[in-house]
């Protein structure tokens, strides 16, 4: 994890925030998986026109600045929105083709201050855009939302755990301004 922010993640937040469809704050993380963005493999804002209090922002990060090694990847979700929105689009079984679909609890744990739940997606494509993913989910206690990390790989639960904290910890999360 780094401090360093990619541009391309500072532009796609900007992008972000510019959507007046979406009604909730964009919080723009802060701490990000090392590397360098490939767009190549993909990133950008996943948005639900149907849901405006919702939203997730997806990356490729590349350890190998070259971009040779595609498979070096770490693909990642940072994002937010209220709790109905988030029980709809990532727990709830009909937002899934394949049956038995939705990531299940795994743990709770208290960081520093900050309760944390923590979720495993079924291998894709059962699990849809989050197949292989863990997910992290914390509670940004005004505005009222549910703040999410998630990366790629079972391994990497210390990942979605760290972008859920940064984004719990952002100023606007803590503060209530949206």
């Amino acid at each position: 994890m780094t401090t360093q922010v990619p541009a391309k993640v500072k532009d796609v937040c900007r992008h972000a925030k510019a959507r007046r469809a979406l009604r909730i704050a964009v919080l723009c993380p802060t701490r990000v998986p090392a590397g360098v963005i490939d767009a190549g493999l993909g990133a950008g804002m996943l948005g639900y026109n149907a849901e405006p209090r919702y939203y997730l922002l997806a990356f490729h990060s590349n350890e190998d600045p070259t971009l040779r090694r595609p498979g070096q990847a770490l693909h990642w979700f940072a994002g937010a929105g209220t709790r109905q929105a988030v029980d709809r689009f990532i727990f709830r079984q009909r937002e899934y083709a394949q049956p038995r679909s939705v990531p299940r609890l795994r743990r709770r744990l208290n960081f520093q201050g900050i309760a944390v739940r923590i979720y495993r997606a079924p291998h894709y494509p059962r699990g849809g855009m989050f197949g292989d993913h863990m997910l992290a989910l914390a509670r940004c206690p005004a505005p009222k939302l549910d703040v999410l990390g998630s990366a790629h790989g079972y391994q990497h639960e210390d990942v979605s755990i760290a972008i859920a904290v940064n984004l719990a910890r952002h100023p606007r999360c803590r503060s209530g301004r949206a």
